[in-house]
């Protein structure tokens, strides 16, 4: 992906080592006799954790609407459908990188035509490209 996704991916790979101190942390408070006000202050953080798992785990699919639609012969493509990859898909992009990976990986998931994938503004191209970059880590 490209290096706006590798920085996204290290910023997630940062929330993804942070969830899982404060998931070691919280085995180790149970083990503790803590007091009211510290087992409140602790408390205080389980909305955070919930709130870092959700950002770390990508939804099931998602859709980018186009603020204009790319034409390709007589296809118009308004919006791009994106999903989880497949091991085999990812294993097949693996030999790509950069912006050539991104269009490769955005048409293979989402079914437009790179060359409609080629016509994007890179807004959406970069939408997709962290989309699909937090199934990296």
């Amino acid at each position: 992906m490209a290096d706006a996704t590798e920085q996204a991916a290290s910023g997630e790979d940062i929330l993804a080592a942070i969830a899982d101190q404060l998931a070691a942390f919280g085995r180790r408070v149970a083990e503790c006799d803590l007091s009211e006000n510290e087992a409140n202050a602790l408390a205080a953080l389980l909305p955070l954790v919930d709130a870092l798992k959700k950002r770390l785990d990508p939804p099931e699919a998602l859709e980018i609407p186009l603020a204009k639609p790319v034409e390709l012969g007589s296809e118009s493509y308004p919006l791009l459908r994106l999903r989880e990859p497949t091991a085999g898909e990812m294993i097949e992009l693996d030999k790509f990188t950069g912006w050539e990976a991104d269009v490769k990986a955005i048409a293979l998931i989402s079914g437009v035509p790179e060359a409609a994938v080629r016509k994007l503004g890179v807004r959406p191209v970069r939408r997709a490209s962290e989309y699909l970059g937090r199934f990296l880590r």
